[in-house]
């Protein structure tokens, strides 16, 4: 399972890339192709969309971000991508990680926090990462690979 959730995270593969070793690692549904090319559409959008928050994140959010802010970013998207590490650590060492990144912030890091939050959010809302995540929803009780 972490592996899976760790390749849907990883933004050096294409999303197309990135689905197909993921069905190497999940059994394989008796399915219609019609159902399954559905699914792949949505899968592999997911993906995209994630790719283009990172990409965003990266490129136009980060370089405006103090130090600190990028710290604190970086304990929550290390445990994102690589979500074993949440289950090895246990939430006390999270939050001990966080805390360490947290004590560490300013008024300016604090207010690059808020607006890299609403920054994000906003391209979310401009790609239409809910229109996706409301297909996956109508999904969710059907095997995606």
């Amino acid at each position: 399972m972490f592996q899976v959730f760790s390749l849907v995270f990883d933004t050096s593969k294409t999303p197309e890339v990135r689905f197909e070793e993921i069905r190497k690692l999940i059994p394989e549904e008796v399915q219609s192709k019609e159902d399954f090319e559905k699914k792949k559409a949505i899968i592999i959008g997911f993906m995209g969309k994630i790719d283009q928050l990172a990409n965003y994140y990266t490129t136009e959010v980060a370089p405006t971000l103090t130090d600190n802010a990028k710290a604190v970013i970086k304990v929550y998207t290390d445990y994102i991508q690589q979500p074993q590490q949440f289950f090895k650590d246990g939430k006390d060492e999270m939050k001990k990680k966080f805390m360490d990144a947290a004590d560490k912030i300013g008024e300016k890091d604090a207010l690059d926090l808020f607006i890299a939050a609403g920054l994000m959010a906003n391209k979310a809302k401009q790609i239409k990462m809910m229109d996706i995540l409301d297909k996956m929803k109508a999904e969710k009780d059907k095997n995606f690979f």
